[in-house]
């Protein structure tokens, strides 16, 4: 089963394992859906939006998520992103690592 991930910080994470429901980080929320990476997108994801930050965490999913979409990015060289339309659920988490 191919998995795809979702990075949090240490806050985002208390939250989403206290109330068993990520509705979104702020930049999820802005965009209307919950940023999401598969496996080899993940390293460039730390890079890009959590560079010099301690304490985060990354969660797998099962691809069989309701209302995920797998959508192509705009522009030169895009590549295809899953999205997820709604809220993740603390059940759906398959592993849980800290970086």
């Amino acid at each position: 089963m191919d998995k795809i991930y979702k990075i949090l910080t240490k806050s985002e994470y208390n939250k989403f394992k206290e109330e068993k429901v990520f509705h979104g980080s702020e930049l999820d929320l802005k965009d209307g859906y919950i940023h999401l990476s598969f496996e080899q997108q993940t390293k460039r994801t730390l890079e890009k939006f959590f560079a010099g930050q301690s304490d985060l965490y990354i969660l797998s999913f099962s691809q069989d998520l309701p209302h995920l979409k797998i959508e192509s990015l705009k522009g030169p060289g895009s590549e295809e992103f899953p999205h997820l339309y709604g809220s993740l659920r603390w059940n759906d988490v398959l592993e849980v690592s800290k970086i």
